[in-house]
């Protein structure tokens, strides 16, 4: 049984945390794929909720197959999870029954013990349906959801199969990929962690958080005040945050309109250069 639930806790991973299904398109379709070194192509959006949520929707069409993925999914870029309220189940292959939730590493909503049934039926509806084409309220009339609205789904979907498709590998890829470093403060001063968790897309940053979680901090434990910062520091990390998205860049080197910031943190300064070094490597 052991060796059995080793290859059900790699199906798990793979279903709860890319979340689809892949479908294959119809022969009209192949406009739409785009030859790239990567061998797949996509189109996506992300949207920036309350309490450092991202949403997003990926359409992903494979060259060599000529597939196409529907990808919808929830990232949190501020809470990091504790105990199995995010959690990956690890099953018995042969009898299905669950062994062991194994805790999530990073706040999703397909590994949410709330949402994550929601998730995987909006991915299947979606990887059925395969449309190539703008939808309607109509178009979700079996789609059997409470927590997600129906009508966000029409926009975000709409709005993603309109956008413009991404052909270039860029240096490094990830399609997405949700992540975050730490770094303890060696502030006397200012006891605590710097905490960064960013989405890299196709190559790209495409969200970034800053956050200094202060020691001992019993507010932390409230997801509304996990960060609890000055209002003139969040003002200065927010015009950081704009301008890594701008340039594309975590370097220090790079970063020169934040100088303020940087120089007078050198943790964080190391923090984002180590970043940087990472998704250079990627």
């Amino acid at each position: 049984m052991k060796k059995s639930g080793i290859v059900v806790i790699c199906i798990c991973i793979v279903v709860l945390l890319i979340g689809i299904l892949t479908v294959h398109a119809q022969s009209n379709n192949k406009k739409l794929i785009v030859d790239s070194e990567l061998g797949y192509t996509e189109r996506s959006v992300f949207d920036e909720l309350e309490d450092g949520w991202v949403y997003g929707f990926e359409i992903i069409y494979a060259d060599e197959n000529q597939t196409i993925n529907y990808i919808f999914d929830g990232y949190n870029l501020k809470h990091k999870p504790e105990g199995t309220e995010y959690y990956i189940s690890y099953k018995d292959m042969e009898t299905g029954e669950e062994i062991e939730r194994i805790p999530s590493q990073y706040a999703t909503l397909s590994t949410s013990e709330e949402y994550r049934d929601e998730i995987k039926e909006i991915n299947n509806f979606f990887n059925t349906k395969k449309f190539v084409r703008e939808i309607t309220l109509n178009d979700l009339t079996t789609l059997n959801v409470t927590k997600i609205s129906k009508s966000y789904l029409v926009d975000l979907f709409n709005r993603t199969i309109n956008s413009q498709i991404k052909s270039n590998p860029g240096e490094y890829i990830k399609a997405p990929s949700l992540e975050y470093k730490t770094q303890k403060s060696s502030d006397v001063n200012k006891p605590g962690e710097w905490q960064v968790m960013y989405i890299i897309d196709y190559g790209y940053i495409n969200n970034i958080e800053i956050e200094f979680i202060p020691e001992n901090n019993t507010e932390v434990a409230s997801f509304n005040s996990y960060s609890v910062q000055s209002q003139q520091e969040s003002s200065l990390l927010e015009q950081l945050e704009n301008e890594i998205i701008e340039k594309q860049s975590t370097s220090s080197e790079d970063l020169t309109e934040s100088d303020s910031v940087l120089t007078s943190n050198s943790d964080l300064s190391s923090l984002l250069d180590s970043i940087y070094t990472d998704i250079l490597n990627k």
